[in-house]
């Protein structure tokens, strides 16, 4: 959503009847001024809607929008085609896929009131609109959003299809064979590590708030009055579980066999439904054929412990976790014998092990956002598997979406003012710097081509240095940060930005601090007892800012000393020195990367 005055302006329409010539036709057009004017996806023939750089289909193609999903409406263009909020920015799409929706704006204020961003209350309001009797309940994380990508960017903990576009694709190390050009598969061969766009975007909460993928935040608890033979069977329709199965002379429904798993173990069986059919697919995965070469007999339906361990594949481990490894682990219903013991004893394991913990809703057990161990035990690596999930899941409430329904969705501080887009760039990914020069000075730490912060301090007389640098690949260019730079007294962040030809970005930002000049001694006053020290505080005047940086910056070269509550503040790490480790963590904290604790 847009800050400023027309987010206050609520559904404001002018209607200026501007007559615009388009081809040689006359069309009437309303200019909508604010972003709070809302509709929602409307297709009949196709899942996705096409989102242009521009206002008609000669215009390259940025994106797409899923059917269901609410939009933020800038502009109607009078040609058949409304300019939309997308992403960080702007894009257009044709009207008549857009059906308009309204916005309660005393609802809004409830969600507000709630806890819930702006940002997020205009789908909500509207979904609002749609389901009056729908529950939406913040879940406030206290997390900061770029700390949570940043750990959720960790190697081998969120994976997509090897076939995907470049720009899904990480590149950092160990994701990346950088002088073969080639991805390291992660989990076998077909797929590699997400990158920190395709992340951000499965992790933004509002990328979701739409009739089909709100059930993302459903939660999951098992719900006899709600929940019944019928919506299994909507779920499981036109699948390989439609037809039941049999086994020890006897015949079995998938939907009674779910509906059973479901009250044994305490989760809805339209979400044990949906995580098969994420997890198994059209059916034919060894996993549930009975007929694996060594676990003949074996089943695991959830597809639980099934990854590949260096030892065994996916499919081996996952048998032998079904077997109940090597001593006869009978936890869980285990050994999964059967088709029916593995249904019921891995939902009795998700039900124990996921929903019990409160990873609750599809959104929390793909992305461990809450408890004392976050971003551990998460369920599948698969970057868009929750959300598949999820749209199965709605499936099952066509029916059913008079209910009261609650969902719960994830807040993060420090989030964007705009909905993460989805990366949609392809061709060469690689959007690296071989090299960063400040004319007559040295960085710190020493330059490579993966750190992206660095710091240098500079003599008070200068006046401005010259940042020169270079592309690892020729494809790439730097779109700025380079040339010469103008300093001011204290801290100047000057941040260079290269681009790959597949559109990704990269920030490497250098920290210059120039001091001014000016005494060393504690500008607050009195220092505090001993032992009596905020980290990062160095200057002790109650504020972690690019004061203590440039302190911290001049002791490490000698420029001053630093008395022992100053060392004690500076020494954030604990390791009985002050050197470019504690630099770099005051750093991070300044910029909101990594608070200090």
């Amino acid at each position: 959503m847009r800050t400023g005055w027309k987010t206050r302006i609520k559904g404001l329409v002018l209607s200026l009847a501007v007559c615009i010539i388009v081809g040689g036709a006359f069309y009437f057009s309303n200019f909508y001024t604010s972003a709070a004017t809302t509709g929602v996806v409307s297709m009949q023939s196709s899942n996705t809607l096409n989102v242009r750089s521009g206002p008609g289909t000669n215009y390259e193609k940025i994106g797409s929008l899923n059917n269901g999903q609410s939009v933020n409406i800038l502009q109607d263009m009078g040609n058949g085609w409304y300019k939309i909020e997308y992403g960080s920015g702007e894009g257009y799409v044709i009207a008549s896929s857009i059906s308009l929706t309204s916005v309660d704006d005393g609802y809004k204020q409830q969600l507000l009131d709630a806890g819930f961003p702006e940002s997020y209350c205009n789908a909500l309001a509207s979904l609002h609109s749609q389901y009056p009797n729908w529950q939406f309940v913040p879940q406030q994380t206290g997390m900061d959003w770029n700390s949570v990508v940043a750990a959720q960017c960790a190697i081998g903990k969120n994976n997509v299809e090897n076939s995907s576009i470049s720009s899904w694709k990480s590149i950092e190390p160990g994701a990346y064979d950088l002088s073969g050009g080639q991805w390291v598969g992660q989990d076998g061969a077909r797929w590699v590590a997400a990158s920190d766009g395709i992340i951000r975007y499965y992790m933004d909460p509002r990328n979701f708030l739409d009739s089909k993928y709100i059930f993302l935040f459903l939660l999951q608890s098992f719900n006899e009055g709600a929940q019944n033979t019928d919506g299994v069977n909507r779920i499981i329709s036109g699948t390989f579980m439609a037809n039941g199965f049999s086994e020890n002379n006897q015949n079995y429904s998938y939907a009674d066999v779910l509906m059973e798993a479901g009250r044994q173990s305490g989760v809805s069986p339209y979400a044990l439904a949906s995580a098969i059919l994420t997890e198994q697919g059209n059916g034919t995965s060894q996993l549930i054929s009975g007929s694996y070469p060594g676990y003949e007999g074996l089943y695991n339906y959830l597809n639980i412990g099934a990854y590949d361990d260096g030892t065994r594949d996916a499919v081996q481990r996952g048998l032998w976790y079904a077997r109940g490894f090597d001593n006869g682990d009978t936890s869980y219903n285990r050994p999964w014998n059967s088709r029916y013991k593995s249904i019921i004893g891995g939902a009795q394991f998700y039900g124990s092990q996921y929903v019990a913990r409160g990873q609750d809703t599809t959104y929390l057990k793909k992305f461990n956002v809450q408890g004392s161990s976050p971003h551990t035990h998460q369920y599948m690596t698969s970057i868009y598997g929750a959300a598949n999930e999820s749209g199965k899941l709605s499936s099952a409430y066509d029916q059913l979406k008079d209910m009261a329904l609650v969902f719960k969705i994830p807040v993060y501080s420090n989030m964007p003012n705009t909905v993460c887009a989805k990366p949609a760039g392809d061709g060469n990914p690689v959007n690296l710097l071989s090299n960063i020069e400040v004319s007559g000075y040295g960085l710190s730490p020493s330059f490579n081509i993966y750190t992206t912060q660095y710091s240098l301090v500079v003599d008070d007389p200068v006046a401005a240095v010259n940042i020169s640098a270079s592309v690892y690949d020729a494809s790439a260019r730097i779109l700025s940060g380079t040339g010469s730079v103008a300093l001011k007294e204290g801290m100047n962040t000057v941040q260079i930005v290269v681009q790959a030809q597949n559109g990704t970005t990269r920030t490497y930002t250098l920290n210059i601090a120039k001091s001014g000049g000016g005494t060393d001694e504690n500008p607050g006053g009195e220092n505090p007892p001993a032992g009596n020290v905020t980290k990062g505080d160095v200057n002790q005047d109650g504020s972690i800012d690019v004061l203590d940086l440039v302190r911290v910056q001049k002791a490490i070269i000698g420029l001053t000393t630093l008395n022992s509550d100053q060392f004690a503040a500076a020494d954030v790490n604990g390791d009985g020195t002050v050197d470019i480790i504690d630099l770099i963590r005051i750093q991070k904290h300044i910029l909101g990367i990594q608070l200090l604790s």
